[in-house]
């Protein structure tokens, strides 16, 4: 039997580019017989549509029913509104001015760059090809910078019937499964071999352009460039370029690419505008729709019974982690060919969930992992004999390019002014 929405009301709200709620309304007793369909407009009175836009619906119960309490969600939908703002560069704040009027001091040598402003001193280890140190008024912002990541801790459908996460069992007939060909390939460990690394100055703009091979004990080599631009205000803007010479012969999907950052343990205050706030992959995100959310770094792991890659946020705008004074970092997407990102946190270190094979041999680490890729692997599931992940979800592309901004800030009203200022239309400007 088919029911319409007559005990029904069809509720929306637009959500603005910070996550707001812009404009909201409901249309009562909203029968719709079943099968059929009707045009309803909505009003949106004088409301401006400025920067990316999203619109809400839901229907929900209008009273009790057997079935379902007042108020109960039958069905939702998210829309982007249609709109083109001017685009935005955030990677160096106008207008730049000269080293003369903002630097304090600049200074190489053979193991590291330094970049020193008033509120601001940058350390980065050219032998290593990541920033070492990155303070803000004297208070320490990461524990480590950037560091380029293909691997995921494998989740159950990389493995599926059949297989064993260790990588030594015997394959299944067929396609083989994930966890196997990316074990054998020594993904899970991989070497970092800095080539190069160059410091140019310009236009108030310190830029490390650095080279470098991420290679594994099975020989395969991934060639990567990290190009780092920092102005006198504080932005720093990443760029990673990654190239995968191995066809699907050798590796059917890179688990993810990416690169992860370490904070200090006491930043457990999380923010985004992206997917929530559940977590969320390529082909698993529709159910969650684009908003604002605010959490702490442990309400984004999910204890599955082996502990495994979990509290990934797609299509993610920006995000902040701080500590409970206001101190911390915000990431923001650029626009261009991949202007969203993929954003996750977590309390234990990659090689931890890796590793553990119940809950129970997680343990903490002394800092806090912030992930900020480009894209994983899909996670699949519409069976476990074989890795189902379509292949549009795969990444077997031959190289790989995307880009973020980095800003500190030293309380929550100093990081929503610096998104007000920076934050970008995030549509693709191929």
């Amino acid at each position: 039997r088919f029911l319409d929405f007559h005990d029904c009301a069809l509720s929306w709200e637009v959500i603005g580019s910070f996550g707001e709620t812009k404009a909201r309304g409901s249309i009562k007793k909203f029968c719709l017989p079943p099968q059929s369909s009707r045009l309803q407009f909505l009003d949106f009175g004088d409301l401006l549509f400025k920067g990316d836009c999203w619109l809400n619906l839901a229907i929900k119960l209008e009273r009790d029913l057997p079935w379902g309490p007042k108020g109960h969600e039958v069905a939702r939908w998210q829309f982007e509104i249609p709109y083109l703002a001017p685009e935005i560069d955030v990677g160096v704040v106008q207008p730049k001015p000269k080293f003369s009027e903002g630097w304090s001091c600049i200074s190489e040598d053979k193991e590291g760059i330094s970049l020193v402003y008033p509120d601001l001193r940058l350390f980065y280890d050219r032998n290593q090809g990541h920033i070492a140190s990155f303070e803000y008024k004297g208070m320490p912002l990461l524990e480590r910078g950037f560091a380029v990541n293909l691997w995921r801790a494998p989740i159950d459908n990389d493995g599926g019937w059949g297989a064993s996460f260790d990588g030594q069992s015997s394959r299944p007939e067929g396609e083989p499964m994930f966890v196997i060909p990316w074990r054998q390939s020594g993904l899970d460990v991989l070497e970092t071999r800095v080539e190069s690394c160059d410091l140019s100055l310009a236009d108030g703009s310190a830029a490390i352009d650095t080279h470098l091979i991420l290679s594994s004990k099975a020989g395969l080599c991934f060639p990567v460039r990290i190009l780092i631009q920092m102005s006198s205000s504080g932005a720093v803007r990443h760029g990673i370029w990654i190239s995968n010479p191995h066809d699907v012969e050798v590796l059917p999907t890179i688990p993810r690419v990416g690169g992860f950052f370490q904070l200090p343990r006491t930043f457990q205050r999380f923010s985004w505008l992206g997917r929530g706030p559940q977590h969320s992959y390529a082909d698993r995100k529709q159910a969650m729709f684009v908003g604002r959310y605010d959490n702490r770094i442990a309400d984004n792991h999910w204890p599955f019974p082996r502990p495994q890659e979990n509290g990934n946020k797609t299509d993610v705008r920006w995000a902040s982690v701080s500590d409970e004074q206001g101190l911390g970092i915000l990431v923001g997407s650029l626009p261009g060919p991949h202007p969203l990102l993929n954003v996750s946190v977590h309390n234990y270190s990659l090689e931890c969930l890796t590793k553990a094979r119940t809950s129970l041999e997680l343990v903490d680490a002394s800092y806090v992992t912030l992930n900020v890729d480009l894209a994983q692997t899909g996670v699949g599931g519409d069976d476990s004999w074989t890795p189902r992940t379509k292949e549009k979800y795969r990444l077997t592309a031959p190289s790989y390019h995307y880009g973020f901004w980095l800003r500190p800030f030293g309380s929550l009203a100093e990081r929503d002014a610096l998104l007000q200022l920076t934050v970008p239309t995030w549509r693709d400007r191929s």
